[in-house]
């Protein structure tokens, strides 16, 4: 009986949403993640879609790579917890027609620098990749220093994650 119920409502919100641009669904997105709606953010994807996933801190490991909606679902409700903590900042938000890219930090929960690539198709979220640089979260909520000698907590040196979609965002021309 409650499944039924749960189908209901999501059908009913697939028909209630029907976004007639790429600006449209990077909105709603957006204000998905930020409150917490796996629900809402899943209205975004569809059988297509796929989204692929790269630590930087762990270069020797290929791209996680999440198809379709269950997977997608299962991706986002494991990681939008770790949104949480007060320290979220969102300092690079790049719109195109059908791209979005996006430079963002949680450092309290592990993650000083993550970029995001959306690239859209017919108002869906056909690709979207997620590059982070993860490091150790002390009890203070301060970074650590990576095996190279990096300064995680806030330093000047910058990882890959960071200068490669802002190397890419310069070759489309993309003003940040």
């Amino acid at each position: 009986r409650n499944r039924n119920l749960e189908y209901v409502r999501e059908r009913n919100r697939n028909l209630e949403y029907a976004p007639t641009s790429s600006l449209e669904v990077w909105k709603n997105h957006l204000d998905g993640v930020s409150e917490r709606d796996v629900d809402k953010i899943m209205l975004d994807y569809d059988n297509t879609s796929v989204i692929r996933v790269f630590d930087f801190a762990n270069p020797t490991n290929p791209p996680s790579t999440f198809t379709g909606p269950d997977e997608i679902r299962g991706l986002m409700e494991g990681f939008l917890p770790n949104l949480d903590g007060g320290c979220f900042e969102l300092p690079v938000e790049q719109q195109e027609p059908d791209m979005t890219l996006i430079v963002w930090e949680v450092p309290c929960n592990g993650f000083p620098w993550v970029t995001d690539t959306l690239i859209y198709r017919d108002n869906k979220i056909r690709l979207h990749d997620i590059s982070y640089y993860s490091v150790q979260v002390e009890e203070d909520g301060g970074g650590e220093e990576s095996e190279e000698g990096m300064d995680t907590s806030g330093g000047a040196t910058r990882p890959m994650a960071l200068v490669l979609p802002l190397l890419l965002a310069g070759c489309l021309g993309l003003k940040l």
